[in-house]
């Protein structure tokens, strides 16, 4: 009986630490939708709002109480009761209360983390629950404000630093009363395991499971065609090559649906980067508002997770350095909320990413003249605006006259850089002073499916993807004339466009004037508002590739955006047109 009771008791343990695990993916879900639904309450305050809130709080406290996560159950019940409040008096949503429930918000976000770690895990909700408390018992308006500001006059955040339990071992003739504990006992030897082995997962949208499962009954179908027509040795039938073409079709569809489960929407990154941009104006005491463009774009999770340190970084660095003050935006004749916009874009190349500011610009003397202090460049060194702009790359560079905590204390945009370039992309700035700055970061594609060119240069084969492609041409159609400075160039369509050898964009190449006599195809392409013309020996074929990234070293040639397999098993590069087009701007100027 002793041993069936123990058995008992610890199957119970079990299923309980399966029922917490369950509401633990549930809520992190939920604590994100409170994030989006506070978030959207700061730009349009309604009762509907008001009451979303109300609900996805009332569920997290019933889900909570449900897995006996007793004291995290009633923290939401004092929660609920403002916001119960609000909606039945008709109250006014504040700042105050919006800066009030956004610092719960995280706070709930970080006692569920700390639950997965520990089920015992007890938070010091004391200094919250003095404000809650205050504001329920008031019957006076805006004394919630009133409250909240003096809180912070009195430097103590709405929480207490979380403290974790003490845990105290029971007698050894002691059972653990488990029907009194208002939580998960926590498994010894077995979860210390399961935490060493932690395993990674990812929510997937059912249809795209549904997608894969239907085109490989496709594909079996298809398979089943071809095994039949390989018994009848019916290898030259037109039926045996249509079923072919529709084999391969099917497969690159399950490859690109493969590949589309471990990507997210930036709907999740539009979230946490607007949150940033709230809490920086809100310390800054500034306003802003923050805009955002491409969120039903798709991405590598990985990939999006690797990108929001420096896009925090760069994030904050807008409000902190960036937008002005109200009082200097209003002196400025400038509207006094700053905007922020951010916009992200997929193509041929990869992912774009453009974050911009109407602020106050970067001053491009004070940069240089740093520059010049730290020995990063000569006094009398030639730089364009870009260049200058681009300086503030450079490790440890940094003209803030006063660091905070907000930008990084003084440290530089190298981080952003660093962390951009271990990832294979490339970071670009531009800036007008009075008018703003805008940052642009470029990263490869990561194992993309494109329709390609197969070209050859010197006896090496290169893909270039045929959406960056404007037009394939016959040199030898046209009439090339030289010009001193430019070389050669043809005329085509009243336009005067010049022809560029392939060797002089890649330095592992044979000099351009070893060029092969007989090239005659050229690949017209468009630069930033300038088309030009790249000469390659031949061009081979088209074929659909799988653009793989490159890692370690390769990464660093910014040349190609990646590489694939061709027909004949050798390796080529992916040529990245569009770091050619700015190559061939750096030539013409």
């Amino acid at each position: 009986m002793v041993e069936d009771s123990k058995l008992h008791q610890l199957v119970s343990e079990m299923e309980d630490l399966h029922f917490l695990s369950t509401f633990l993916d549930e809520a992190e879900s939920m604590c994100l939708e409170l994030e989006d639904a506070l978030l959207s309450l700061d730009k349009e305050s309604t009762k509907i709002k008001i009451e979303e809130v109300f609900r996805i709080a009332h569920t997290l406290k019933g889900s909570s109480k449900a897995v006996k996560l007793i004291q995290f159950s009633k923290f939401l019940h004092k929660c609920e009761d403002i916001l119960s409040d609000l909606v039945e008096k008709d109250g006014k949503w504040t700042s105050e209360l919006s800066d009030l429930f956004l610092d719960a918000q995280e706070f709930i976000g970080k006692w569920l983390n700390s639950l997965r770690d520990d089920p015992n895990y007890q938070a010091d909700t004391s200094s919250f629950d003095r404000v809650i408390d205050s504001i329920l018992q008031s019957d006076n308006k805006g004394t919630e404000a009133a409250y909240i500001k003096d809180a912070h006059k009195q430097g103590f955040a709405y929480f207490a630093p979380p403290k974790k339990s003490k845990q105290q071992n029971p007698p050894p003739d002691k059972k653990p009363d488990i029907e009194k504990s208002d939580r998960i006992s926590k498994p010894s030897a077995s979860n210390q395991n399961e935490k060493k082995a932690k395993i990674d997962y990812i929510r997937v949208n059912k249809e795209k499971v549904n997608k894969i499962i239907r085109t490989l009954s496709e594909v079996t179908i298809q398979f089943s065609y071809i095994y039949q027509m390989h018994k009848e040795e019916k290898y030259s039938d037109e039926a045996f090559i249509n079923t072919m073409n529709e084999m391969k079709k099917f497969i690159f569809e399950v490859h690109s649906s493969a590949c589309s489960l471990k990507e997210e929407s930036l709907g999740l990154l539009k979230q946490r980067l607007h949150r940033i941009a709230k809490d920086a104006s809100r310390a800054t005491k500034k306003e802003v508002d923050f805009s955002f463009e491409g969120e039903d774009l798709e991405l590598n999770k990985s990939l999006t997770d690797r990108i929001l340190d420096p896009l925090v970084h760069i994030i904050r660095n807008s409000v902190d350095h960036g937008i002005e003050s109200s009082e200097l935006r209003k002196s400025k004749k400038k509207p006094v909320k700053g905007q922020i916009k951010f916009k992200a874009s997929k193509d041929a190349h990869g992912v774009h990413f453009s974050i911009s500011d109407d602020g106050g610009g970067l001053n491009l003397k004070k940069i240089k003249e740093k520059a010049i202090e730290k020995g990063l460049i000569d006094e009398n060194q030639a730089l364009d605006k870009k260049e200058v702009c681009n300086l503030i790359l450079k490790p440890g560079f940094s003209t803030a006259s006063q660091l905070t905590e907000i930008s990084g204390r003084g440290v530089g945009m190298d981080v952003v850089n660093t962390s951009i370039r271990e990832l294979g992309g490339v970071v670009g700035i531009s800036s007008e002073e009075g008018v703003g700055t805008t940052i642009d970061i470029s990263l490869p594609s990561d194992m993309s499916i494109l329709d390609s060119l197969v070209i050859e240069s010197f006896g090496t084969k290169y893909v270039v993807p045929i959406g960056s492609v404007s037009e394939i041409i016959d040199i030898k159609d046209f009439d090339i004339r030289s010009s001193a400075g430019v070389g050669e160039m043809i005329c085509k369509e009243k336009k005067v466009i010049p022809i560029k050898p392939m060797s002089e964009f890649l330095v592992h190449q044979k000099p351009a004037n070893a060029a092969t006599e007989g090239a005659r195809v050229g690949l017209l392409l468009d630069g930033k508002g300038r088309q030009f013309v790249m000469k390659v020996d031949r061009l081979c074929g088209t074929q659909s590739t799988i653009i793989m990234p490159l890692l370690g070293g390769f990464n660093q040639i910014k040349e190609a955006s990646g590489f694939t397999i061709l027909k004949n098993g050798e390796p080529a590069l992916v040529l990245n047109t569009k770091f050619l087009c700015e190559k061939f701007e750096q030539m013409v100027n």
